[in-house]
């Protein structure tokens, strides 16, 4: 995963643009719009991006999918190996109608703690 933003929440963000918008864009349009959303988390938020970005790198994470914990909606981070085996996986809420600098807050300091040992979620899926 190299962009994180894109990689996992490209749909989230598509949903939002689609929510204030409307359905009237093309696809080209959309995904204009989609990576202009983008951009602006990153001007606002550089040092919260980056750092979980580094995290994310540091674990060698190459996959995510969505998941739930104990009826929370999170995204499964995992570091597969052969044969689809995670190697750690992690895990951090999913929100559906919202991404702003307190969310991506909320991102980062969940993978911080789990990288520093703490299941923050109690899954017991969660491997360091």
């Amino acid at each position: 995963m190299t962009n994180y933003l894109v990689d996992i929440f490209y749909d989230t963000v598509s949903g939002i643009i689609t929510q204030k918008y409307g359905s009237s864009f093309t696809d080209a349009q959309r995904k204009e719009k989609i990576m202009d959303f983008i951009e602006g988390l990153k001007a606002g938020n550089v040092f919260t991006i980056e750092q979980t970005q580094a995290i994310i790198d540091k674990k060698g994470f190459n996959n995510f999918y969505t998941d739930s914990i104990n009826g929370v909606s999170c995204f499964r981070l995992v570091k597969e190996g052969f044969f689809g085996k995670a190697k750690v996986c992690y895990f951090i809420t999913r929100t559906k109608d919202r991404m702003d600098s307190q969310y991506l807050e909320q991102v980062y300091e969940e993978l911080r703690k789990q990288a520093a040992g703490e299941n923050v979620f109690n899954s017991d899926r969660y491997i360091e």
